[in-house]
């Protein structure tokens, strides 16, 4: 029986050694500095950082004034069919 009190003894001061060092290890790699950087990720078309980048990105830029809305339809797609618009959720851009 003293053996196995003090084996649970053991036991429970390994946990808290362990707790303890995880959560130094935890605070120590949180409190690391990160350097400042912005990080722009694009997928098949050109992004910029500000509007002077996307006009030296651009082909070609149209001047113009916007007059009435034409048509508004969901964007988000069915899943089974991607030809029609998805009945579960709603995705529209004005």
């Amino acid at each position: 029986m003293i053996i196995n009190i003090k084996w649970g003894e053991i036991m429970i001061k390994k946990f808290y050694l362990v707790f303890i060092l995880i959560a130094l290890f935890t605070l120590i790699g949180c409190s690391q500095d990160e350097p400042n950087a912005t990080v722009t990720i694009g997928g098949d078309y050109q992004i910029g950082e500000s509007l002077e980048s996307l006009a030296e990105n651009s082909d070609l830029i149209v001047l113009g004034e916007y007059q009435n809305l034409e048509d508004k339809w969901n964007m988000a797609r069915n899943r089974q069919d991607p030809e029609k618009e998805s009945t579960e959720r709603y995705l529209s851009f004005v």
